[in-house]
């Protein structure tokens, strides 16, 4: 589950990287705002199932699950 979990945390920080980068740089301002949505979806998306996540595991430390 923890290896899950890891990838899971390295793939939203990769892409919220490159898409931070594209909307910074790029000089095409459709790309730019492309980008931003990108980035607003990966962040909510990690940050709800980081959460859900978190939740799951100590619910199973606690033995509810």
């Amino acid at each position: 589950m923890l290896i899950v979990l890891g990838a899971w945390v390295v793939f939203v920080i990769g892409t919220a990287v490159t898409a931070a980068g594209v909307a910074l740089f790029q000089s095409d301002s459709q790309r730019r705002k492309d980008a931003l949505q990108v980035l607003r979806t990966v962040l909510g998306a990690g940050t709800a199932l980081g959460v859900t996540a978190g939740v799951a595991i100590k619910l199973h430390e606690a033995g509810l699950v």
